[in-house]
């Protein structure tokens, strides 16, 4: 039955999963971890699907809601960092730079305003402008 859907569904060119069933198969469905502005998404190639449960499970345990917020905080520095910094190699080191200096585990700790105030700091040494949303967190 099986088969005979995936042939019928490939004769009338409409994408196929069947589940469980990675020959018949024209694409794989990830296991997805949404934490906001962050997305996981992780899979096996359809290989074990209990692999990738687990996997999904532990990510979850290790990446909390402080990388959303993050992220959304350097995206708001983005367009400032294109501006001032001309090569991406340059707005690379910057935003490596930020994330070096440990924002993560500062918001994860609670120590929100010690990361914005680094951001801040980094951003002024770099020439970037300080965003609202910076500006807002260190408040």
């Amino acid at each position: 039955m099986n088969e005979q859907i995936a042939a019928d569904c490939r004769t009338r060119k409409i994408p196929v999963n069947v589940v469980d069933v990675t020959p018949l198969c024209e694409f794989i469905v990830p296991a997805i971890i949404d934490k906001g502005s962050v997305q996981i998404a992780v899979s096996t190639g359809g290989k074990s699907p209990a692999l990738a449960r687990t996997l999904k499970e532990d990510l979850i345990r290790l990446v909390g809601n402080e990388y959303a917020e993050v992220n959304d905080v350097l995206g708001t520095l983005r367009e400032g960092a294109k501006r001032v910094l001309p090569t991406d190699v340059d707005r690379k080191r910057f935003f490596d730079s930020i994330i070096a200096a440990g924002i993560l585990d500062m918001i994860r700790e609670g120590r929100r305003r010690e990361a914005y105030e680094t951001i801040t700091r980094m951003c002024e040494g770099a020439g970037v402008p300080v965003s609202d949303r910076v500006r807002e967190g260190l408040n």
